[in-house]
Parts: C-alpha cells; structure tokens; sequence
C-alpha cells in the first residue's frame, strides 16, 4: 500500500457514484476523512454517491476524523472551501498526502506536488508543518 492521505469531498463523491470507494482503500494504506469533508459528502444524504459513502465508512474503508486542524496555518488567500482547508491543513499537521479535486488552483499555488495522477482525485505531498508530532 501506498501512504497515509486525507481526503478531500469530490474524489469521495467521485468514487461513491462509481460505487468505488474499495479502490481507494486498497491503493492507500489509510484514508482520514475529516468531519466537515463527510458532512459536505452528506449535503443530498438520498443520493446514490452519499448513501455509498455512508456504507464505506460504515465498512471501515476510511476513517473519519473529529479532531480539528489550526486553519490560520493557511495562506490567507487560499480561497477553500471550508472541506478543502479542513483537509489540506489536517494533512499538513501530519505530513500525509491530500486526495484532492485536481482543478482546484491552490494546491499549485502553495507549493504541493502532485503525485498520482487522477481523473478527478489526485494525490498531493502536503509539507508537514514544522513542530507537529504525528498522532
């Protein structure tokens, strides 16, 4: 397996419409879903892709995360989405990598390297923040 990476919303939705999710957990060695990215997965909860999401955490395919990561860490400028802050920083807390919506522009702005290519999901190396102790 490959890493430890927090996941953003739109691969979430992506793989759940495929009914995919298992993909991901076989590619990454753990997937940490904060709690405002699962609650945004949520917004339409009757949807295919919601229900899907539900039952992969339910399976235990990723694990969602209560604990919540300092935001002011973020280039002021970021233009986030509170999932997408919540995400990128809860990375940068541990040093993982952030399964993020490709087309989103800040990960190029703040530095981030892409590193598996995706049609709608790609993995960023987020630098870890520096004095952080992984949990």
């Amino acid at each position: 397996m490959a890493e430890i990476v927090v996941a953003d919303a739109g691969p979430l939705i992506a793989f759940g419409r495929l009914r995919r999710i298992e993909v991901l957990a076989r590619v990454f060695e753990r997937i940490g879903v904060p709690r405002a990215v699962f609650e945004e997965t949520q917004v339409h909860p009757g949807l295919p892709d919601a229900r899907t999401i539900v039952s992969a955490g339910a399976a235990g395919l990723f694990v969602v995360e209560d604990s919540s990561p300092d935001l002011a860490r973020l280039p002021p400028d970021a233009e986030l989405g509170e999932g997408e802050a919540v995400a990128i920083a809860f990375a940068a807390e541990r040093g993982y990598g952030v399964l993020i919506d490709p087309q989103l522009e800040f990960p190029a702005r703040a530095g981030m390297n892409r590193s598996r290519p995706r049609n709608k999901a790609s993995v960023f190396r987020v630098p870890r923040v520096r004095g952080d102790e992984p949990p």
